[in-house]
């Protein structure tokens, strides 16, 4: 049978990569011609896969963005992020349908870059569009709601003041940031200006959209966008031959089971909370590694029981490591449960304080903001978090779920069914 392209675009940091990375693998696996579309910075890693790559986002534009302090500020990061260019939109359209080249094809896409698929289709209804999902906090809604950015929602709030809520964030907040420019693009395009609700906009794009966790993460709720595929963690374990670099294997070997310390591979504005981590581990003894690739977050000189990596594979440093301190993005988190290491994690931005809600919630971890990580309060939260021998247990219990998921082989095989259904 002769599947569509498949076109699989997604932007951001090696978290927003590996997930959309795995399923293209498992295309390109079957026979489906795929062309994935990343920032620049990731070519060669999407290369290495056997994959053909087109970058989405200059190595100067991604870097850019990394820089702004705001992307990771909980007030102002979807601000930072969406106070786009016109061009930018317009870019992003021209290159999907360059891609597609007037074939049917699928966009399979981050959420992020749906508002570019929408734009394309209308110019090109044979193109089909999947929104694919990483986190539950991406998926709009009133039920299974508990924080809105840092805020928390009480469970017991009422659906029609959690319905309020929304409509004064569209109308504070995320509305007056992102449609401007949506609208300008738009009205070059002679299309119609979209009047209100830039998030349900977004998700209205997708024919088809995947959630990328498990049901039992992230539990489907009634309101949002159907048809919705329900998935699991789409890890991506590297290439075969991978291992841990060699000082990182040394410092593992040279004593007992360390923590781990990494708050995301693109966050640049992370020093006082590493330098937290650094004390609290002078203070206590505590074995320690910090992953950054930006050493100068961390302090020059760091005593002996702690090591600076710029990069580790979860995958294989987890299952070694006494406990883990993240910031919450859902790759980390997802590895965290698969390895059975309990977690701390320090939300800055974005899903990562509804990931934190849900990390405790299994009972597998604690949550602490990252404003708040001093190295006292990091010590007392990780003497909670380790000294509890039921959180252990648990921590084995939730890894034991993941091998009954849906595996991204079998989500990849759902998408090429429906690909070529009318």
């Amino acid at each position: 049978m002769d599947f569509p392209r498949f076109i699989v675009c997604t932007g951001g940091t090696k978290g927003d990569l590996y997930p959309y990375l795995r399923l293209a693998q498992s295309l390109a696996a079957k026979g489906v011609r795929v062309t994935m579309l990343a920032p620049e910075v990731f070519g060669e890693q999407v290369r290495a896969a056997g994959l053909s790559h087109e970058s989405n986002v200059s190595e100067a534009r991604y870097h850019q963005l990394l820089d702004n302090p705001l992307l990771f500020d909980p007030h102002q990061s979807f601000k930072a992020l969406f106070s786009l260019p016109d061009q930018e939109l317009l870019d992003a359209r021209a290159q999907l349908l360059r891609v597609a080249a007037g074939e049917p094809a699928v966009l399979l896409c981050h959420p992020f870059y749906l508002f570019a698929a929408g734009l394309a289709r209308a110019a090109a209804p044979e193109l089909r569009v999947v929104g694919a999902y990483l986190a539950p906090s991406n998926l709009r809604t009133v039920h299974d709601l508990h924080f809105m950015g840092p805020m928390p929602i009480a469970h017991w709030l009422p659906l029609a003041a959690r319905r309020l809520l929304w409509q004064q964030a569209d109308a504070r907040f995320i509305d007056p940031v992102a449609l401007p420019s949506l609208n300008r693009a738009r009205a070059k395009l002679g299309l119609p200006a979209v009047e209100h609700g830039f998030l349900l906009h977004m998700q209205a794009q997708a024919e088809l959209s995947v959630a990328l966790f498990p049901s039992w993460f992230g539990p489907t709720q009634v309101d949002w966008p159907q048809p919705l595929l329900e998935g699991g963690f789409a890890l991506h374990d590297g290439e075969a031959h991978q291992a841990l670099p060699p000082e990182v294997e040394a410092f593992l070997q040279a004593g007992a089971a360390p923590l781990v310390m990494t708050l995301g591979t693109g966050h640049k504005h992370a020093a006082a909370v590493y330098q937290a981590g650094v004390a609290m581990a002078q203070q206590t003894g505590r074995r320690l590694i910090c992953l950054t690739g930006f050493r100068q977050q961390l302090p020059q000189d760091l005593p002996p029981n702690v090591l600076w990596a710029a990069y580790a594979p979860l995958h294989l440093l987890l299952r070694r490591c006494a406990a883990l301190l993240h910031h919450g993005g859902i790759g980390t988190v997802a590895e965290g449960l698969r390895a059975a290491v309990p977690q701390l994690v320090l939300p800055f931005a974005w899903d990562q304080f509804d990931n934190a809600f849900r990390v405790q919630a299994l009972g597998v971890g604690l949550s602490l903001p990252a404003k708040k990580a001093t190295p006292a309060r990091l010590t007392r939260e990780l003497l909670r978090l380790m000294q509890d021998a039921q959180r252990i247990t648990q921590c084995h219990r939730v890894a034991a779920l993941l091998p009954h998921d849906p595996s991204p082989d079998a989500i990849v095989d759902h998408l090429m069914q429906w690909s070529t259904t009318p």
